[in-house]
Order: structure tokens, then C-alpha cells, then sequence
């Protein structure tokens, strides 16, 4: 392998090109690349999670998810409430605003997942995705 194939640097290309097309379709709702992967795990997992639950779905450190919260709250896409079962914890939810767009989201998803995945068979599909997450797991264990 040389190094123009690099798995590192063909890694980093690929989350460059995915950023670049994120930006590109979220630009017209209003929302920045990183707000779209927040919204769409609130949309397809289900709202009313709690902040830390939250933080374990996303690949985001707390200070960058807390304030991407603040800024979708103050933009009205979502809304704090306290947990009845537990009034210590305080759930993050979607608001009419972001159920409204909500449809546009999903599509946004589903464009992203067609376009990265176009030309793979079902099998190379599979395939890869069993790849990335033996990657994933690899570098979880490692110590």
C-alpha cells in the first residue's frame, strides 16, 4: 500500500468530503453540519434523553454537545425539561420547530447514507459496515 492510500489518510478524506456534503445540505434549514447529526439521533432514537445519554450516541466531546444544545434551544429546534421520574436530571427534547423540519432531516440522512454508499452491492455494504465497526472496536480496546 502506498502512501496516497493510506487507510489514515483515505479515513481523512472521507470525513472531509462527508463534512463538505453535511454543510451543503444543511445550509438550507438553517443548521451547520454538526447540528444535523444531534437532530437526527433525537429524531430516529427518540427525544427525551438526557444530555449524558446524549453524549454516548454522538462522537462529540460534552462542552461541544452542550453548547450545540444552547444554540438549537435558543434557535428553538429543541427544549429543557426536568425529568419527572428524577427532577436532578434535565431531558433535552424536540420542539414543534424541529418536528416541523423533521421529514427534511431524515431525508438529509438518507441522502448522505445514498450517496457515500453508491456503486456497493448489498454484500459490500455489509461487508463494510462490519469493517468499521471492527475498526471502532480495535481502537476502543486499545490501552
Amino acid at each position: 500500500m502506498n502512501k496516497k492510500d493510506s487507510i489514515i489518510d483515505l479515513q481523512k478524506e472521507v470525513h472531509k468530503k462527508l463534512i463538505k456534503k453535511l454543510k451543503e445540505l444543511a445550509k438550507p434549514h438553517d443548521l451547520n453540519h454538526g447540528e444535523l447529526p444531534l437532530l437526527m439521533k433525537l429524531i430516529t432514537e427518540g427525544d427525551k434523553i438526557t444530555q449524558k445519554q446524549l453524549l454516548k450516541k454522538l462522537p462529540v466531546s460534552k462542552s461541544t454537545l452542550s453548547k450545540k444544545i444552547d444554540d438549537l434551544t435558543k434557535r428553538g429546534y429543541l427544549r429543557k425539561e426536568t425529568d419527572e421520574q428524577d427532577k436532578r436530571l434535565t431531558l433535552i427534547c424536540l420542539t414543534d420547530k424541529s418536528k416541523e423540519i423533521e421529514k427534511n432531516i431524515k431525508e438529509i440522512g438518507q441522502q448522505i447514507e445514498k450517496i457515500t454508499l453508491d456503486g456497493f452491492s448489498q454484500k459490500e455494504q455489509e461487508e463494510l459496515t462490519n469493517y468499521l465497526k471492527r475498526i471502532i472496536k480495535n481502537l476502543e480496546n486499545q490501552k
